[in-house]
């Protein structure tokens, strides 16, 4: 007789239960992560040196110093402002078709009538 209540207690353990009318509500509730507001990140951006000297394959030698709207480039004893554009991964300054474009240890320099000069940065 006791193995015959130990069989019905264990087999109608097993039988199915009924279920909530909202137990699918309550199980997605309780899986549904918390909100959360994503953390900010900030745009990448080139990196610009404050300052720098460059040798250009002429021979040529110029400063530039570097801002976050333009760059002023000391050549020859001249100096010149170049305003800061998008260039995608590549710094760019332009202004009157001067230019000095490129990263950061290529660069080239431009101007109007003059060809492309490829530039590098002098290590000291």
């Amino acid at each position: 007789m006791k193995r015959l209540a130990l069989a019905m207690l264990v087999i109608g353990g097993c039988a199915p239960q009924p279920v909530a009318d909202n137990a699918v509500e309550v199980a997605n509730a309780t899986l549904a992560a918390p909100e959360q507001t994503p953390t900010p990140v900030p745009a990448p951006s080139p990196q610009i040196p404050a300052s720098g000297r460059y040798k250009c394959i002429d021979g040529s030698r110029f400063g530039v110093i570097f801002g976050a709207d333009a760059a002023v480039i000391t050549r020859e004893g001249k100096k010149l402002t170049l305003r800061r554009e998008e260039g995608g991964r590549e710094l760019r300054y332009a202004t009157g078709g001067t230019s000095f474009t490129g990263a950061a240890d290529l660069m080239t320099f431009t101007e109007p009538g003059l060809p492309p000069l490829p530039c590098s940065p002098i290590r000291r």
